[in-house]
Order: C-alpha cells, then sequence, then structure tokens
C-alpha cells in the first residue's frame, strides 16, 4: 500500500498486516522500487477532490488533478494484468480547467481512457450504488476496470431491492 495520508496507511495496516505499507506519494515512489515480481492487480483511487461537485464552486487545482496520470505512470512500469479504480463519478468528466474552472468535458478522462487502451489494456467503467452490493450506503462511485487479457465484466447487484441503513451496522455503544 502506498499512500502520501498517514492515516489511510494506518487503516490499511490494520486491515491487511500481511502486506508492506509505504507512507509517501505515489508519484514520489518509483514502482519498482516497492514491487518485486509480477503484479496480478493494481487497485487505487486517484484523489478526487478536485473532480467533486461537493467542492461548493471552490478553484480548482490542475496539478492536483494529476493523480489518475500517476496511476497509468504505475500501469506501464508495473505491467499489471489488472487494474481496478474508485472515484466520483464527475472524474469521468475530466476535462480542462480555464480560468480556474472545470470544464466537466470529459476530454481528459478520453484522453486517460485512450492511454490505457495503448498500453494494450481493455478498460470499461461504471458508476454503481454500494447499497446495490449490500453496503450500508447509497454512495455512488465511478469504477473503472481494465485488464490485458478480457474485455471487463460487471457483477451483478446482489442488493438492490435490499437496502440496509447504516443504523443497523453500527455499534451505538461507543
Amino acid at each position: 500500500a502506498v499512500n502520501h495520508w498517514e492515516r489511510a496507511i494506518e487503516t490499511h495496516q490494520e486491515n491487511h498486516p500481511w502486506a508492506d505499507h509505504y507512507h509517501t506519494k505515489v508519484e514520489a515512489t518509483e514502482p519498482r522500487s516497492v514491487v518485486d515480481g509480477d503484479v496480478d492487480l493494481i487497485t487505487g483511487g486517484p484523489q478526487c477532490t478536485h473532480y467533486s461537485k461537493a467542492r461548493g464552486g471552490k478553484p480548482v487545482d490542475e496539478q492536483k488533478r494529476a493523480s489518475p496520470w500517476h496511476v497509468l505512470d504505475w500501469v506501464a512500469k508495473l505491467r499489471p494484468e489488472h487494474v481496478l479504480l474508485e472515484n466520483v463519478p464527475e472524474f469521468e468528466s475530466w476535462g480542462p480547467v480555464i480560468d480556474g474552472e472545470p470544464t466537466r468535458n470529459g476530454q481528459f478522462f478520453e484522453a486517460w481512457a485512450e492511454t490505457f487502451r495503448g498500453l494494450g489494456y481493455q478498460i470499461g467503467w461504471r458508476t454503481l450504488t454500494a447499497a446495490d452490493y449490500g453496503d450500508a450506503t447509497t454512495r455512488t462511485r465511478l469504477f473503472v476496470i481494465a485488464s490485458r487479457d478480457h474485455q471487463p465484466t460487471w457483477p451483478e447487484p446482489t442488493h438492490a431491492d435490499d437496502w440496509r441503513p447504516a443504523a443497523e451496522i453500527l455499534d451505538w455503544s461507543e
């Protein structure tokens, strides 16, 4: 696990104590310095705050919108069989920033997806709702799947008619 945010590394370490953990920026890390051998799967969540509608009209920093390109750097250098990324739905509309405002025309997202294809991957993306798959939240996220050997497929919802509220699983005694 590679992440610049210490809390993220702590959480991952608690849940996956067997894994190697690196508290560093992805873009400042040479992939082969932390990964030895073949890679089956890269998972990630490029920084999403500069794509999200939840920013409330705050100015957008183009440099902070670069993390999806850093993922592609890792993919190009490690050549994993598969890639799974998660982000806010607005990531699909990633486009240039003009006068501090995002265009939301999808131009950069399409170029990014085309770069995946150029690296020999078949790629697909879809917005999914977590509650449809048994999680106690109606949060929606854009998922991107890329594979070197087949067209990505998508799971069928398992709980589309059986959503449960988070209150059912929270331990209210804490």
